[in-house]
């Protein structure tokens, strides 16, 4: 069946469990995305709300794009612990230029230091919550900026796929240090592992609320989902 998720954190042997509960959290998200988005035509996943909306079909690009993004990030940890010699990796603004709706894009550069001050003191939970609710817009970074647009049938196989790349990561013998090691970055702030999970997760189930928001819409085209 398309869409079919194969859950390899099930067969990890490691003695990592916030690494394996955080991974389970975030199979069981894209389970919903995909289901989220079974039976629809290809134009109803080309649909767009208004001229300055995602369709589905770029939400869900949007998507895989961020998770290759993170997941680049996780090989990156994976390798630091592996080499054992330092505990951190920062991440620039230049690297992933996510913007905030009260900053000036122009001044987002100066604002680093202070953002990233900022972020020692706030908890896991807010950023993922912020990052779950529509609370604050900020504009993605160009790296995961979706494709005009994407056959439906692609964008489904590339999910699950996607989805099979990551927990391959994290299949067998993993470096002592993985579940310490972190990334950090002005905005999002320094995270581990199982962190960077938790955010996946928490903007997978945002952006899965904004394509049922627009399943709804009175101008959605018609036609049998299922």
């Amino acid at each position: 069946m398309t869409g079919t998720l194969t859950m390899g954190a099930a067969r990890l042997v490691d003695p990592h469990p916030a690494i394996n509960d955080s991974l389970r959290l975030f199979t069981r998200v894209r389970s919903g995305t995909i289901r989220l988005v079974e039976g629809l035509t290809e134009e109803q996943a080309a649909y767009r709300p208004t001229s300055d909306a995602w369709s589905v079909s770029q939400i869900l690009d949007h998507l895989l794009l961020t998770e290759a993004l993170y997941r680049t990030q996780m090989k990156r940890l994976i390798e630091l612990a592996r080499e054992g010699k330092r505990s951190n990796i920062d991440v620039t603004l230049s690297e992933v230029d996510l913007s905030l709706p009260f900053i000036p894009k122009a001044l987002m550069p100066a604002m680093a230091l202070p953002l990233t001050m900022m972020n020692m003191f706030v908890p896991q939970s807010l950023r993922e919550t912020v990052l779950r609710f529509p609370i604050m817009k900020a504009k993605n970074p160009k790296i995961s900026e979706p494709a005009p647009a994407k056959p439906l049938a692609v964008l489904r196989e590339q999910l699950a796929a996607s989805l099979g790349e990551t927990e391959a990561l994290f299949v067998g013998a993993l470096p002592a240090k993985t579940g310490r090691v972190t990334v950090s970055h002005p905005v999002f702030g320094r995270n581990t592992i199982a962190n960077i999970f938790g955010l996946m997760a928490a903007h997978e189930e945002r952006h899965g609320t904004q394509i049922a928001g627009v399943l709804r819409q009175p101008g959605f085209p018609k036609g049998v989902r299922f």
